[in-house]
């Protein structure tokens, strides 16, 4: 029912100009190119998860695409189990796998994954325990980044697959002149943004006491990111992507009182400079 009030809304807006004042994503229908598309997957303990999350993966009926995983010392079998199905499916030339020695979180992981991409490259984060909510989530994620002026997407999301979330789109205003930094709101979701972009901030930004934050490292990705692009942020208001919220290791289960104090200290943190033009995080290739 959510997801329908969902659609019967942006349906609304695009009839009455309203994607004008808000940040709804561009969905450019007759594209023929498409973007070289990264999905980063940080994942530990997933042996029972790891097949609903990649069979999501590898069913989009997208080609331009790779993926890098990472299992984070993992003590159950999700290491083995992985490379069992890409060796099995025949999926290793675009699959890069890496596992580390000790555990190090996701916020040191997608630090790591996002740096072995290309600046021009869109990176899409999807957790080892989640899956892509249908098959068509990459096409629809290219249509937005047809218009050159979006730098970063977020999307909608579903629990369980049965009900919506409550991710919002937000006024073009408050992202251009930083006024979302004052209010808290919601951008949860399929969280993708150019490389480039995210690799414009410097590492120690993502530090806390010279070690990378092992908590509510999505809230102070999505603030710097945003605070970067601004008015280049956009929202697609259909659901992309699936949580599990049923995992026993979710922080919010076992470190919530962390991730609150966390969270709150996040957004107290002083805002990022805006970024006046792509050309400032993808460089420019002339034809010769």
């Amino acid at each position: 029912m959510l997801i329908t009030l969902w659609a019967i809304g942006a349906f609304l807006c695009q009839v009455f100009g309203v994607y004008e004042t808000w940040n709804y994503a561009p969905d450019i229908k007759d594209t023929t190119e498409q973007k070289p598309l990264v999905i980063i997957i940080p994942s530990y303990n997933n042996e029972l998860l790891y097949k609903g999350n990649l069979d999501s993966v590898f069913s989009q009926k997208y080609e331009n695409y790779r993926v890098i995983y990472t299992n984070d010392a993992s003590t159950d079998g999700t290491g083995s189990a992985v490379k069992e199905y890409v060796k099995e499916h025949g999926y290793a030339d675009r699959f890069t796998y890496i596992e580390n020695a000790k555990n190090k979180g996701a916020s040191y992981n997608v630090y790591n994954m996002v740096h072995l991409c290309k600046d021009d490259e869109v990176v899409c984060v999807l957790d080892g325990d989640d899956k892509l909510k249908h098959d068509h989530v990459l096409e629809r994620v290219n249509r937005a980044y047809a218009k050159d002026d979006v730098w970063m997407v977020y999307s909608q999301y579903s629990v369980r697959n049965k009900w919506s979330g409550d991710t919002i789109p937000l006024r073009k205003s408050m992202l251009r002149d930083g006024a979302f930094r004052t209010r808290r709101w919601k951008t949860f979701g399929f969280r993708t943004f150019y490389a480039g972009l995210y690799k414009s901030i410097p590492e120690e930004k993502w530090l806390y006491h010279g070690k990378h934050y092992d908590v509510a490292g999505d809230v102070i990705k999505m603030l710097y990111l945003m605070d970067l692009a601004r008015d280049h942020v956009y929202f697609i208001p259909q659901s992309l992507y699936v949580y599990n919220l049923d995992s026993p290791i979710n922080d919010s289960k076992i470190r919530r009182a962390r991730q609150k104090k966390f969270q709150k200290y996040m957004w107290g943190l002083p805002p990022l400079k805006k970024l006046n033009s792509k050309e400032e995080f993808i460089a420019i290739t002339v034809p010769m």
